[in-house]
């Protein structure tokens, strides 16, 4: 593990080196719904790592001095670190104060703080020698304090004049000369006052109608400026004190640049932020906008960032590591690293898997994961599939890969996929025996484990036991005589999605029935498809006359289709079916027609990679740490502990006592359901269904656009069945063909 206390001379050793890597990397375009700059060359860095003595809550650098304040038991005290030597220079209580707003230094090192009391706010400064001084109570002009007043920043310049950034609410006449009398709106205002506290002028921002004040910060130049946004755009603007004004707008010829950023921070000649867990940097001559830096390449989360600068060429970062008790100081300059870099191919970056990488990378001893996006905003989704698949047959892929979004049993061919039993016959801390082996049954190809996920999820049919027995494995000819024997059809069958094809759906849970990934055939001509496709003719949209719980109770719903991934999932459908709920699975030839699907992020290891035995250490530290608490955990001992936590009892407080949680609420029109803790009986429930999984769920596009684009012909009556499966055989069999050759 790192050990993130380094020493000066280890700091004093690295060498600047101020080539790039030029090494060309696509990123993705959106995380977790966000969207992300375009960018292709980032430089390569050498990083050294500072453990603090303190847990800041917030901290500003100068001249290798991390300046901040910690709140513990005893109150608010304000610590001065030397990066040097790793101690802490000084401590100094602050009393009588509640919290703190906002800490900044000078250049002559006295410190100011912006704090809160009962009463109003004070304004403090703790000099060279430690002596605490309160510069007096200053005003806010213009300020209503009938409403909510946020202090956002304190600032101070080189020539000692002091900025203040609050957010309030003003008269929108301010803003436009039509507005109606007492309509108010929010907005940003920067007082400017000098060393006796006096204003000499507000500069304010409407924060609203899309206008917002992005950023305010003095850079290493002395400059202070504002970065806004408003509706033709993102500009640039610097605030000249002398003559109480602004200069012109600069505008900013990159649209990206506004979204998600954070740790905004001025430079020489532009700007430095994080956006989306990278760092990059924007010159104002240049117009441009460059990823430098990916921070979980080097173990940090954005969230946890609480100062972001820029020393000469070197970045500094001091952040909270969310499983530290101690702040961290990171230095990073252009060079190359002494570390084992290994790359990570997906398409796109799962939170869950960005957040192992940032752990393993955090704690690991010489070795550096880091994350190589394939999707292209430009190119599209499709060609960077193309582009990650040719990189895997050229031996030119990552060292690990991430291949849900891939058809990875046809390239398994290939042998371009190490078997991960290989590494659990031999770790103890990761045996199969260790994880839910069906789970893994279901993936295994010619005995063989290619990929593997921290969580899965289930896919079957389920409904009221009085109606479907207790039951499962059914074959379709059994599925629609129970639908016949209670006087209805598939639209008695809830849960189809409206915006894919019932088709698609049965296809993705059952498509090893139809193709043996092991020899590369197919047979699309059974009986068992053709009776799917006459299956799938008689739907026609599904139950519509009312809610869920009413279709439920006149038996115009007889079973539901869909994902169980939590007990709560469980729980609802039970109690929606009035707690006589069995589940018979998808219709099938053979086997339980109970499907399972990793959840997130997949890994594989690339059988032509060096580091093979270093990508299963990763992939074993992200089956044990990279479960987000989203699905059932494929680990055995996280498993029992989620079940576990499922029944325990809890509570919350109220003015009345205490009251049991609510997990879950569900409501229609027609019903109103709330879910509590989790019985025994549910829980074996849950086991049962789990244990019964056999075949995977996974979409397969390629495939998938073939049978819909032919079977369209059999839904319109334009071709017969017989000749419509035969088209599908020939189609699937030459791609199948062509894929695996």
């Amino acid at each position: 593990m790192k050990k993130r206390t380094v020493k000066l001379l280890l700091l004093l050793c690295i060498i600047l080196i101020l080539s790039a890597c030029n090494k060309e990397r696509m990123n993705s375009s959106e995380k977790e719904g966000t969207s992300k700059i375009q960018t292709e060359n980032t430089v390569c860095w050498k990083d050294v790592h500072y453990s603090l003595s303190r847990h800041f809550e917030k901290a500003v650098v100068r001249d290798d001095i991390v300046y901040g304040y910690y709140i513990d038991n005893s109150g608010i005290t304000v610590a001065y670190h030397n990066i040097k030597d790793s101690e802490i220079v000084d401590e100094i209580k602050i009393e009588g104060v509640d919290d703190i707003r906002s800490i900044t230094v000078d250049s002559q090192e006295n410190i100011y703080l912006l704090g809160v009391t009962e009463e109003n706010e004070v304004f403090l400064r703790i000099d060279e020698e430690g002596e605490i001084t309160s510069l007096g109570e200053f005003v806010l002009e213009n300020i209503n304090y009938e409403h909510e007043v946020i202090c956002k920043g304190l600032f101070v310049d080189e020539e000692g004049l002091f900025y203040f950034w609050y957010e309030t609410v003003v008269p929108l006449s301010e803003f436009s000369e039509d507005a109606e009398k007492n309509v108010y709106t929010l907005a940003d205002r920067i007082y400017v006052k000098d060393a006796q506290l006096q204003t000499l002028f507000y500069e304010q921002i409407p924060n609203s109608s899309g206008c917002q004040l992005l950023s305010f910060s003095i850079g290493n130049n002395g400059v202070p400026t504002i970065l806004v946004k408003d509706i033709d755009g993102v500009y640039v603007q610097e605030l000249r004190t002398e003559q109480g004004d602004v200069t012109g707008k600069i505008y900013i010829n990159d649209s990206g640049f506004i979204d998600n950023i954070e740790n905004l921070t001025a430079i020489d000649g532009g700007f430095l932020f994080c956006q989306v867990g990278d760092v990059y940097k924007y010159l104002f001559q240049e117009q441009t906008t460059e990823k430098i830096l990916d921070l979980s390449s080097y173990g940090i989360y954005q969230s946890d960032v609480i100062y972001l600068g820029m020393k000469e060429e070197a970045i500094e970062i001091v952040d909270n590591y969310h499983k530290s008790s101690n702040s961290e100081y990171t230095f990073l300059e252009v060079g190359q690293s002494d570390e084992l870099i290994l790359t990570m191919g997906c398409m796109e970056a799962f939170s869950e898997l960005e957040n192992a990488v940032t752990m393993f990378n955090r704690f690991s001893d010489g070795v550096r994961i880091e994350i190589l996006t394939y999707y292209d905003e430009q190119q599209g989704f499709d060609a960077g599939v193309e582009q990650l698949k040719l990189d895997i047959i050229r031996g030119q892929a990552p060292d690990i890969l991430e291949v849900s979004m891939i058809d990875y049993e046809m390239l398994a061919k290939k042998n371009v996929f190490v078997d991960l039993y290989k590494y659990m016959e031999q770790d103890r801390e990761c045996h199969k025996e260790q994880l839910i082996s069906n789970v893994l049954d279901a993936y295994e190809l010619e005995g063989r484990l290619y990929n593997i996920a921290p969580a899965f999820q289930l896919y079957s049919v389920w409904g009221s036991s009085s109606i479907i027995g207790e039951r499962y494995g059914v074959t379709l000819s059994e599925f629609m005589q129970i639908l016949k024997d209670n006087g209805e059809n598939i639209n008695a069958i809830y849960g189809f999605s409206a915006d894919e094809p019932i088709l698609t759906t049965l296809c993705t849970m059952g498509m090893d029935e139809f193709i043996n990934w092991e020899s590369g055939s197919c047979n699309f001509e059974s009986e068992h498809f053709k009776d799917v496709l006459v299956f799938v003719k008689e739907y026609e949209g599904g139950y519509k006359k009312g809610s869920l719980s009413e279709g439920i109770r006149n038996g115009k719903i007889l079973m539901s289709v869909g994902l169980i991934s939590n007990v709560t999932d469980y729980q609802l459908q039970s109690k929606l079916y009035g707690g006589d709920v069995s589940f018979i699975g998808y219709p099938v030839a053979e086997g339980t027609g109970t499907a399972v699907s990793f959840r997130g992020a997949q890994l594989a290891i690339n059988a032509k990679g060096k580091n093979q035995d270093v990508a299963w250490e990763f992939i074993k530290f992200y089956l044990t740490n990279g479960y987000d608490d989203e699905g059932f955990p494929l680990l055995k001992v996280q498993f029992d502990a989620k079940m576990n936590e499922a029944m325990e009892k809890a509570y919350v407080s109220t003015p009345d006592g205490k009251i049991p949680l609510i997990n879950r609420v569900y409501k229609d029109s027609n019903a109103y359901i709330e879910i509590y803790e989790a019985t025994q009986a549910d829980i074996s429930a849950i086991k049962k269904l789990v244990g019964m999984a056999d075949v995977k769920f996974k979409y397969r596009t390629d495939i998938q656009n073939i049978i819909n684009e032919e079977a369209e012909h059999f839904f319109e009556e334009q071709k017969g069945l017989e000749e419509v499966t035969a088209l599908i055989q020939n189609r699937v069999s030459l791609y199948l063909k062509t894929q695996m050759n």
